[in-house]
């Protein structure tokens, strides 16, 4: 799913009580179309935000997957520093990290 919230009623509506989940590629990719050509602060964050969320999305296995979280959360405070707190939280609501 891509976040439409039309798409999300009618999701919900004819699976109710699913589980739904963002299609990894439109999460990414909403993330580099708003941070390359909307977002407005400092650009020193974004780079590196964007690099270890496309590989957090797209990791092969579990235990790939918590390697790079470990990597993540050492650098969760230096991604809100530099202005992406919005960013930061929007990803993890969406990947239910926190």
């Amino acid at each position: 799913m891509d976040g439409d919230p039309g798409v999300l009623r009618a999701v919900r509506a004819t699976f109710p009580g699913m589980a739904i989940q963002l299609c990894i590629r439109h999460l990414h990719s909403y993330h580099v179309y708003h941070l390359r050509y909307l977002f407005q602060g400092p650009k020193e964050g974004i780079e590196p935000f964007l690099d270890i969320t496309h590989r957090m999305l797209y990791a092969n296995n579990l235990k790939h997957l918590e390697y790079l979280f470990k990597e993540y959360s050492s650098m969760r405070n230096f991604f809100i520093q530099k202005g992406l707190e919005a960013e930061v939280l929007n990803f993890e609501s969406k990947v239910n990290l926190i």
